[in-house]
């Protein structure tokens, strides 16, 4: 899930990850990388979701938050994953 990138040198706030700060012109290349890998890591959290394995699912669902704490659909999910693996549901 896509939230608003703030830069950490100047903290203006961008809709998409960009490489340079419009504002400051700083660069941004590794927080681009780190909210990239955020985004791979719930996507496939989402994947494994769909199939029902559950603990696949909430080990990538922890890695993108580990990454992009302020994700709160990946909250939403995570919680949601945890529950049907503690219902009984197939486990990954």
């Amino acid at each position: 899930m896509r939230v608003p990138t703030v830069c950490p040198l100047c903290k203006h706030r961008m809709g998409e990850p960009q490489p340079r700060c419009p504002d400051c012109r700083g660069d941004l290349g590794p927080l681009v990388q780190v909210i990239d890998a955020a985004n791979r890591k719930f996507n496939e959290g989402v994947r494994w979701a769909r199939k029902e394995r559950w603990r696949l699912a909430a080990e990538a669902f922890s890695a993108a938050l580990a990454l992009n704490p302020g994700d709160e659909e990946a909250k939403e999910l995570l919680d949601m994953v945890r529950n049907n693996n503690d219902r009984g549901h197939k486990v990954g």
